[in-house]
């Protein structure tokens, strides 16, 4: 794979979700909508405690993107983030940690 010219855009995305709901199906459903130019998603932190309630645990994603032909803009990756948090809420109904 030749290197890209064009910078990476990495944002991370921290959700709230049922402590049943896998690492698998939560990466399955956001790389269906992060769209075509995700080139890397991991899962960099998973807490339950207290300070998220029983049942549940919070979910840290690291996403990465990057076109080969041009700079994504940051209002494409919002829209892109906004995505992938409506399917997720609309999926597993997860809320984003604050």
């Amino acid at each position: 794979k030749t290197l890209s010219k064009n910078p990476e855009v990495h944002r991370d995305l921290a959700i709230v979700i049922d402590e049943a709901v896998s690492a698998d199906s939560i990466s399955t459903l956001v790389k269906a909508s992060a769209g075509e130019f995700l080139t890397d998603l991991r899962i960099f932190d998973v807490y339950q405690g207290d300070a998220i309630g029983k049942g549940k645990k919070s979910i840290a994603l690291g996403l990465t993107w990057q076109d080969p032909s041009r700079t994504l803009s940051d209002e494409e990756v919002s829209t892109i983030i906004s995505s992938c948090v409506k399917a997720l809420q609309e999926q597993f109904n997860a809320k984003l940690r604050n």
